[in-house]
C-alpha cells in the first residue's frame, strides 16, 4: 500500500472518528419538526407556527439581535459576530418555541446564558470563522414546538453544493424596514461552484448561495440563523448566516450573493467546546523538517514542501492583499523585512501559513492574525501570532548558531516564495516558486555588503519583485536552516524590470541572533 493511500484512509478513520464522537454527545431525535415546513418559499414567506422548532432569537438588552439554532438541549449555535461585542453575559437572553417575536416572554420559552464560546480565530475584518456556541444555565425542554435540529453527519463541505437549501430568520425585509416580527423562510441554492456564476475565490470559507429564482435574500437581523439542507427525512444545520454583499447605500437584494459560516468544517470544533475541551492541545513541533522531497530549478514547490514560509497579508478594499513573504522561526513568531504595512492597524494584518497557492481568500485554518511586531533593527521585525500553530502540515525552520556566518559562503543555497513571474512589478506567481542560487561575497560588487548581508548569484534565475522577505535556506545536519532574509530583487538600472545576471541580497540574521532570540520570550 502506498503511503498517500494509507494517509487518505487515516484522514477518513479520524474523520469518522470525530463525527462518532459527536453523534454521541447529540444522542437524541432531531431534524423532524412536527409540522412540515413549505420549502418552496419566494420572497422570504413567512414561516408557519412550529415548523422549525429549533429556531432562536437572541436578545441583548430585551433588544432582538440576532438569530440561533438549538442543537442540544443545553446548547446553541450561531455566529461569532452577534456575541463579539457584548461580553456580559447578563445582558443574553434566548427565546425559543415561537415564531413571533411580539410573544410573552416566559420561563417556558426563555433561556439565559452561562458562557460563550466564539471560535478561537474569528476575525471580525475578513469574517473568518463566523461561529460561536452559547453554553445555557438549564437544559430545555423539548416538546413539539421545541426540537434540535441535526448537526451534519459528513465533513464533506461539497455535500451540498448546487443543492437547494432554506434560511430561517427575523431579518429585515429591506433596508429600511425593521426586522420582521415573524419568522421568515427563504429558498437558495448554493453557489460554491467553478461555474461563471458560482463564487469560487471563496471557494469553500463560507458556503455563498443566492434566491432559487433571484427572489429572496437574507439581510440585517438574519445573521446567526441556520442554513438548512433536508435529507433522509431529517433537517441539517450546514451554515450559519453570516454576511451579504450589501452596504448602507443598496438594500438588501436579491440578485446578490449571500454567505454562510461552513458547519461541516467546524465539527471537531463544536465537539471539543461541547466536551469541555475548547483549546486545541499545544503541540510542540521539531524545526527544519521536511515532509516533502526537494524540487531543483525554479519551479512549482510540492504542497507543503517548504512548511515554514508564509504569506503576509494586508487587507484592504475587502481583499487580503499579498505584501511579502515571512518564515516561522518558533510555533508564533514569524521573522520578515519591516514595511510601510505595519504602520497601520494590526487588524489588518494577517498570516497564512500552509499554502503554496496565492489566492485571494486563504482556507479558514490557514489565516492568523497578528498581535504584536517588535524590531529586530530597522529593517527586520518579528511578528507574533494570535496563537500557537497547530496546522500538522506547518513546522519553523531552525535557526543557525552564532558561528555559522561563513558555513554558506561559496555555498547553494535554496529560496522559494511567489515573486514575480515575468520580471516585471505586477506579475506574482499564483504558486510558490523555488530555486537554487550562489552566496559569492567575495564578488567584487559584493564588498560594500558582505559585512552586513549575502551576496547571491544564479544562472540565468534569481529573485525578483514579489521575493522580498523570502528566507536564504541551508540544510544543517539534515535540518533546514535559516541563514538569511532577502531585502533587494536583481533588478535594471531604471528598476522596473528584474535582471537576473546581477546578485540579490539577503540580511545576514546572524548579526541580530540574540535580539530574534530576546523577541521569541
Amino acid at each position: 500500500m502506498k503511503c498517500s493511500s494509507f494517509a487518505f484512509y487515516l484522514t477518513i478513520v479520524q474523520s469518522l472518528f470525530i463525527l462518532n464522537q459527536i453523534t454521541g454527545q447529540f444522542d437524541y431525535e432531531c431534524g423532524v419538526p412536527d409540522v412540515k415546513p413549505q420549502t418552496k418559499i419566494v420572497n422570504g414567506q413567512v414561516a408557519l407556527n412550529n415548523s422549525w422548532p429549533w429556531m432562536v432569537a437572541m436578545m441583548i438588552d430585551n433588544s432582538f439581535t440576532c438569530g440561533g439554532s438549538i442543537i442540544a438541549p443545553d446548547w446553541i449555535l450561531t455566529a461569532a459576530h452577534c456575541v463579539e461585542d457584548v461580553k456580559d453575559i447578563r445582558k443574553y437572553k434566548f427565546i425559543y418555541g415561537t415564531n413571533n417575536l411580539n410573544d410573552p416572554q416566559t420561563e417556558s420559552n426563555t433561556a439565559f446564558a452561562s458562557k460563550i464560546y466564539m471560535h478561537p480565530d474569528y476575525f471580525s475584518t475578513v469574517i473568518y470563522n463566523d461561529i460561536a456556541l452559547i453554553k445555557l444555565t438549564k437544559k430545555i425542554k423539548f416538546s413539539k414546538k421545541v426540537k434540535p435540529i441535526c448537526l451534519p453527519n459528513t465533513v464533506k463541505l461539497d455535500e451540498i453544493e448546487k443543492k437547494i437549501v432554506v434560511a430561517t430568520g427575523w431579518g429585515m425585509t429591506n433596508w429600511t424596514a425593521d426586522v420582521s416580527k415573524l419568522l421568515l423562510q427563504a429558498s437558495l441554492v448554493i453557489k460554491n461552484n467553478k461555474s461563471e456564476e458560482g463564487c469560487d475565490y471563496s471557494r469553500y470559507n463560507n458556503y455563498c448561495a443566492l434566491g432559487l429564482s433571484n427572489d429572496s435574500n437574507i439581510c440585517q437581523g438574519d445573521s446567526g440563523g441556520p442554513l438548512q439542507y433536508f435529507k433522509n427525512g431529517k433537517w441539517f444545520v450546514y451554515g450559519l448566516s453570516s454576511f451579504t454583499t450589501s452596504n448602507e447605500k443598496v438594500s438588501c437584494i436579491n440578485t446578490e450573493l449571500s454567505y454562510f459560516t461552513t458547519v461541516p468544517f467546524y465539527l471537531e470544533w463544536i465537539k471539543r467546546v461541547v466536551s469541555g475541551k475548547p483549546s486545541q492541545p499545544y503541540v510542540k513541533k521539531n524545526c527544519g523538517i521536511r515532509t516533502q522531497k526537494r524540487i531543483v530549478g525554479g519551479t512549482v514547490s510540492k504542497i507543503n514542501a517548504w512548511p515554514w514560509i508564509v504569506q503576509i497579508r494586508f487587507y484592504i478594499n475587502n481583499v487580503l492583499n499579498f505584501a511579502l513573504s515571512g518564515t516561522l522561526i518558533s510555533n508564533q513568531h514569524v521573522l520578515t523585512l519591516n514595511n510601510k504595512i505595519f504602520e497601520s492597524n494590526l487588524k489588518n494584518i494577517f498570516v497564512a501559513l500552509g499554502s503554496n497557492e496565492l489566492v485571494y481568500y486563504p482556507d479558514s485554518n490557514k489565516l492568523y492574525s497578528v498581535i504584536s511586531v517588535k524590531k529586530i533593527q530597522n529593517n527586520l521585525i518579528v511578528l507574533k501570532l494570535h496563537r500557537p500553530v497547530t496546522n500538522p502540515n506547518v513546522s519553523p525552520i531552525c535557526l543557525p548558531n552564532s558561528k555559522q556566518s561563513s558555513l554558506i559562503l561559496n555555498k547553494e543555497i535554496t529560496t522559494a516564495g511567489w515573486g514575480s513571474i515575468d520580471g516585471t512589478v505586477n506579475s506574482s506567481s499564483a504558486s510558490l516558486l523555488e530555486t537554487r542560487l550562489t552566496v559569492k561575497n567575495d564578488a567584487n560588487e559584493c564588498k560594500k555588503y558582505s559585512s552586513s548581508s549575502y551576496c547571491t548569484f544564479g544562472k540565468n534565475k534569481n529573485i525578483c519583485f514579489g521575493d522580498l522577505g523570502n528566507p536564504v535556506m541551508y540544510s544543517v545536519n539534515k535540518k533546514w536552516t535559516l541563514f538569511g532574509i532577502f531585502y533587494r530583487p536583481t533588478t535594471d538600472s531604471n528598476g522596473i524590470k528584474c535582471d537576473t545576471s546581477k546578485m540579490s541580497l539577503a540580511y545576514n540574521i546572524i548579526n541580530y541572533l540574540n535580539s530574534i532570540k530576546l523577541a521569541l520570550k
